[in-house]
């Protein structure tokens, strides 16, 4: 079985807050392990992966509503797009984190 991480280390691990993963939660691209007695939010490595990869598509420009798992072939065309003419900022688009 793979390690259970709570939510405050993952933040302090990435320099981003509670309310940032919550955020990706409820866009969708995330869904952490819940204790259903606590409630309390718990993330395996896969979803470290997950967190690293929207975060390096924050970093690019790439609003998190594009990050989405049914969004990687948009991504990809979009990434290709910007590379070609070396422009990475998607922040027209709009999002807030």
């Amino acid at each position: 079985m793979d390690p259970l991480f709570p939510i405050g280390p993952v933040c302090r691990l990435f320099g981003i807050t509670p309310d940032t993963l919550r955020h990706y939660e409820k866009k969708g691209l995330l869904t952490p392990v819940t204790d259903p007695h606590s409630r309390y939010r718990y993330y395996t490595p896969d979803h470290l992966d997950r967190i690293e990869g929207i975060l390096h598509a924050r970093a690019m420009g790439i609003p998190t509503m594009i990050c989405g798992g049914n969004n990687i072939p948009h991504l990809r065309r979009e990434l290709a797009a910007k590379r070609q003419t070396g422009v990475v900022s998607l922040g027209a688009m709009g999002d807030s984190y």
